[in-house]
């Protein structure tokens, strides 16, 4: 029979303090994995709409997908437009390091703060717009 040992558990996350390098790694994969998502929803929609035009079991699915109120489709928008900005400005960032720019731990994080500030900017102006 096996002998059970009372061994503390091993604290790896709970200890572990968040950087912000990591933390945009992370937010990368997470923002290209929902992008990927959205487009495969967006072209199955489209392929059902062309090939069954009037099919009333699927009609009756556009119709509570879609008949949603203004302002969660606004949310939508706003929260797909911020998901697609980081991941393309992130991704630039990745290509410059691929070239072997901005490779020091300042550059990083100094790009870092770059990207967090355009993508506030872009948040502030796409609200307004939307209210206008």
């Amino acid at each position: 029979m096996l002998k059970i040992r009372s061994r503390p558990l091993s604290p790896h996350l709970t200890i572990y303090m968040p950087q912000l390098t990591s933390v945009f790694s992370i937010w990368h994969r997470i923002t290209g994995v929902l992008l990927v998502l959205t487009l495969n929803y967006v072209l199955f929609l489209i392929k059902m709409i062309i090939y069954f035009p009037f099919n009333l079991e699927f009609n009756l699915f556009l119709d509570q997908q879609l008949n949603l109120p203004v302002w969660i489709i606004n949310a939508l928008f706003i929260n797909l437009s911020c998901f697609f900005l980081y991941h393309f400005l992130n991704g630039v960032r990745h290509m410059a390091w691929d070239l072997g720019f901005l490779l020091s731990i300042e550059a990083v994080h100094r790009m870092a703060k770059v990207i967090s500030f355009i993508l506030f900017l872009f948040i502030i102006n796409l609200i307004i717009k939307i209210l206008n």
